[in-house]
């Protein structure tokens, strides 16, 4: 039996309509920018509606002007040092939380930033159905 991790949002869409991953609405097509075309020249849709994406992106900026990176650019949640470290919000609320290596902020990313679903993660690794 396979553990549902990631949850199952699937929402079904028209040939001329989306749900946006963010909001969850069904909007035009129009509503979603191109960022690349697929082999045979079709438009290659983003799954966050420009509405949703500029919220984002307000949202980081004004984050990352009160929030400088760490002096020691380490990691937040592992304690590596890094290079790079990517700030990492609580996308419900907006609210700063820290700064973290790509696969901290992909690992919180992928169980849905859900506790439940790490503890449950945790459970799996140490052996406990």
């Amino acid at each position: 039996m396979q553990l549902d991790l990631f949850g199952s949002n699937y929402k079904p869409q028209t040939q001329y309509t989306r749900v946006c991953t963010k909001c969850g609405v069904e909007k035009d097509l129009e509503d979603f920018h191109v960022p690349y075309y697929k082999k045979n020249n079709e438009k290659g849709r983003s799954y966050s509606c420009k509405q949703c994406i500029t919220h984002q992106r307000k949202v980081l900026t004004d984050l990352k002007e009160k929030h400088p990176l760490p002096e020691d650019m380490k990691c937040q949640c592992c304690g590596e040092v890094k290079t790079v470290l990517h700030l990492d919000h609580d996308h419900v609320t907006d609210t700063f939380r820290g700064y973290l290596c790509i696969n901290c902020n992909h690992g919180l990313g992928k169980f849905n930033d859900s506790v439940e679903k790490l503890k449950q993660a945790i459970e799996y690794l140490n052996g406990q159905p």
